[in-house]
């Protein structure tokens, strides 16, 4: 079972030729959990804020821990000359000026992934592979962590049962690309409330029809963001805004 992420032995030595990453789909993330008495319990994201090719978000979670990251397309981010370090000391100066995260103990981790691409073999006999050892991330918000569970999962019961191990059931896009239909053109910051309301900004703006369902939605997942405890994925939440 090749789970071991985007630098996966499994993928390196049984399926890279048959399904090789475009650099053109790669991601670069630069993110820390910490300990850290917030105040603010709304989750925050910022979409092309200061040139970042990505977004950058701040997530409160249960017992006073907070997480703030940024991501964004590698090659994007070469073609800028940009340096993600770079993003993330504006992104921390930006949550300090906005009273969100005042704080001197960064350590960051940095990582990279890929987005979904064009998958054609993800089993050859008894050999398996899932999540990022993929490349699964979705092409809208990529997010790993719900399509990696779900591949887990489905590669699992084709091992106990014989069945079929197919991508086909796992959306490209978070939500169906939710995101991508009702993000206002132009919108920088959306801000995602505990209290059950999207930011007025955000919800007046969606399109006809989609505003209430945009407000239930978003209050839905800051209220699980910010029950998760410290250090752990919501994998029961669905792959959905």
């Amino acid at each position: 079972m090749g789970a071991g992420g985007t630098a996966c032995p499994v993928y390196k030595a049984l399926f890279h030729e048959r399904n090789p990453r475009g650099s053109f789909l790669q991601t670069a993330t630069y993110e820390q959990e910490f300990a850290y008495p917030w105040q603010d319990p709304g989750c925050h994201l910022w979409f092309f804020d200061d040139g970042l090719p990505g977004y950058a978000w701040y997530v409160p979670k249960a017992n006073g821990h907070v997480n703030v990251g940024l991501g964004g397309m590698a090659d994007q981010l070469k073609d800028r000359a940009g340096n993600i370090k770079q993003f993330w000391q504006k992104f921390v100066r930006k949550l300090a000026k906005r009273g969100l995260v005042n704080y001197d103990g960064y350590h960051p981790t940095g990582y990279s992934y890929y987005l979904r691409g064009a998958v054609d073999v993800v089993s050859d006999e008894n050999a398996y592979i899932v999540g990022d050892s993929v490349g699964l991330a979705t092409v809208d918000m990529c997010e790993g962590i719900g399509p990696a569970v779900r591949s887990g999962l489905l590669a699992a019961d084709s091992i106990v049962t014989g069945a079929e191990y197919s991508l086909a059931g796992i959306d490209r896009f978070s939500g169906g690309g939710f995101f991508s239909k009702v993000l206002p053109p132009g919108q920088s910051e959306t801000n995602f409330c505990q209290n059950g309301s999207a930011v007025v900004d955000f919800s007046a703006r969606c399109s006809s029809g989609v505003s209430s369902a945009c407000t239930r939605r978003v209050a839905n997942l800051s209220t699980r963001a910010a029950s998760v405890p410290a250090g752990k994925a919501d994998v029961n939440a669905p792959n959905s805004l």
